[in-house]
């Protein structure tokens, strides 16, 4: 019987970290038959790859694509940036469970068919996907049906027994449909909430299925070393591994620190507690509009909408005072919110509010890049909220913000072996439309851009590192066991680019644009990207944890 496809003349890479070696790659059903220097043998397909880079898929060690994945179910932004496989449900948020009353405090348009784990999986599968996804549940998706939001129970530090038996069961039930952990967001209402005891109970479930603990810890910036310490402390107390995500300090008096939190890590792991972390190679957080900033509490304007309004000079002032009212209001209640989680023992998150913002992007004003909205409101001897709305109006509303990490921070732990490589975003299908749309570079361009400036620019890492660290390491870390290595009897998830050309081309400017150089890309042996384009393959599937 011939093979279905032949992949002949490429740089094999095989993801171990090994340099390349020029061969000949054959698939049958699915999986990667053969590998040799030369592969004579008839096949229904035969693609010549000279000049081109053989890999594995890349894995996303961190997405949020179970958001996506149902309506969105190509994948597109992930494929063709060589993602094959995408670990989802992270910062503790998980497109399931849902029941009745979680499901009606979503808007109608986007309440799911699913209410179970199970059933979300089944869904997924049933609809199709043109990535694989390694899913897990998240914390605050369960404790929010359990004690519900915050102002309704989900701001309480203290749970009851009854309360903790609820949640160990729906992350009991997760597990049993085939959950890989848990994953926490302890910054994000209402796991922010929690105390280290109650991750810790949950986490002993996980345990008990060989599961992991994916963590958005508790603080990045100024307590980022003791919520370092904190995830740690998790692992070793409840028996688990731990993967810390995006792993970065913001805000600029805490640049330099991931040294030391590098170091944090080391030290746990000479112990015994099997500690990783991930990061997406940017220094910029989640880009934001800021014409959002001006926008009153439970208003729903659509941005164009919000920019009429804000030209028109007689409904400025009281909107001005109700933006006022609101921005006081959330710094007070940070402030209250900040003394009982200390009172409670519980770390307070940081809380980064518009002062600290960082210009990315001005439509009309570049020299505001890199500047904070403070600065800009000095620079124009003006009150803030009205330096903010004169710069919304030069703009026309194409103002992005966010916050930032510093270059350097991003190479050390980028160069630092137990870093692996995530998204944290939400692959796509097609590019949007808006201007106002607020997208990171992140959703397109996260591993083309290490390939092409981080490996090919600065020669931070070798490619066979950098390969290493997108494909073999995640798989190692998820359990994928026959993935994320090319060796004959895994999964023929495959990348193939030009190493020459592969890069970003997306910016904070146009963040929405497909990267350049990745040529085609596969998924379970079949072709999901040809030539640079979607075919609109839907080979993907549901992983389920190695044993």
């Amino acid at each position: 019987m011939p093979f279905d496809l032949v992949l002949k003349n490429g740089k094999i890479i095989d993801g171990t970290g090994n340099p390349w070696h020029r061969g000949d790659l054959a698939i049958k059903k699915g999986k990667i038959a053969a590998i040799s220097r030369s592969i004579e043998k008839k096949a229904d397909h035969v693609l010549d790859l000279q000049g081109l880079t053989v890999t594995p898929g890349f894995i996303d060690a961190h997405s949020h694509t179970d958001r996506s994945i149902y309506s969105n179910k190509y994948g597109e932004s992930a494929l063709k940036q060589g993602i094959t496989t995408a670990a989802v449900g992270m910062c503790g948020g998980s497109a399931a469970p849902v029941t009745e009353k979680t499901a009606q405090r979503m808007p109608e348009e986007r309440r799911p068919e699913w209410r179970t784990f199970k059933e979300f999986l089944a869904k997924v599968s049933e609809n199709g996907t043109g990535i694989n996804i390694a899913p897990f549940v998240g914390h605050n998706t369960i404790r929010s049906i359990v004690l519900g939001p915050e102002g309704e129970g989900g701001e309480r530090t203290e749970v009851t027994a009854k309360e903790l038996r609820m949640m160990k069961k729906y992350v009991n039930e997760a597990m049993r449909a085939g959950a890989f952990g848990l994953s926490t967001g302890l910054i994000y209402a209402p796991g922010r909430n929690a105390t280290t005891e109650e991750i810790v109970e949950l986490c002993k479930i996980v345990a008990k299925y060989h599961g992991l603990y994916f963590t958005h810890i508790r603080n990045e910036s100024d307590t980022y070393l003791e919520a370092v310490t904190e995830a740690a402390e998790i692992g070793r107390r409840a028996g688990i591994p731990v993967h810390m995500a995006h792993f970065k300090a913001a805000g600029r008096p805490n640049w330099g620190k991931v040294v030391p939190a590098l170091r944090i890590i080391e030290e746990a792991r000479v112990e015994g507690v099997d500690l990783t972390c991930d990061l997406y190679p940017y220094h910029r957080a989640q880009a934001g509009n800021l014409i959002s900033r001006l926008s009153i509490p439970g208003e729903s304007l659509e941005p164009e909408k919000l920019l009429e309004e804000l030209r028109d000079e007689t409904k400025w002032p009281s909107r001005r005072e109700k933006v006022l009212e609101s921005l006081k209001a959330a710094e007070k209640t940070e402030e209250e919110r900040k003394k009982h989680l200390n009172e409670a023992g519980v770390a307070w998150p940081y809380y980064i509010g518009i002062r600290y913002q960082v210009i990315v992007y001005s439509k009309s004003h570049p020299e505001y890049v890199d500047k904070t909205v403070v600065q800009v409101a000095e620079e124009r001897k003006m009150e803030l909220v009205d330096a903010i709305r004169d710069l919304v109006l030069d703009d026309d509303g194409i103002t992005r913000i966010t916050s930032d990490m510093n270059e350097d921070d991003v190479r050390a732990v980028l160069k630092h072996p137990i870093s692996m490589v995530g998204t944290d975003s939400s692959s796509i299908d097609g590019l949007p439309t808006s201007p106002f749309a607020a997208e990171h570079p992140r959703t397109f361009s996260s591993f083309p851009r290490i390939l092409g400036k981080y490996v090919r620019e600065e020669r931070l890492l070798p490619l066979g590192e950098a390969i290493r660290k997108m494909t073999s390491y995640p798989a190692q870390r998820l359990r994928l066991g026959d993935r994320g290595i090319l060796r004959p009897g895994c999964w023929a998830d495959i990348v193939v680019f030009n190493p020459e050309t592969i890069n970003e081309v997306a910016t904070f400017a146009e963040p929405a644009k497909y990267p350049v150089g990745i040529e085609y890309v596969l998924v379970n042996g079949v072709v999901s990207v040809e030539k640079g384009e979607l075919t609109k393959a839907l080979a993907g599937k549901v992983l389920k944890p190695g044993k």
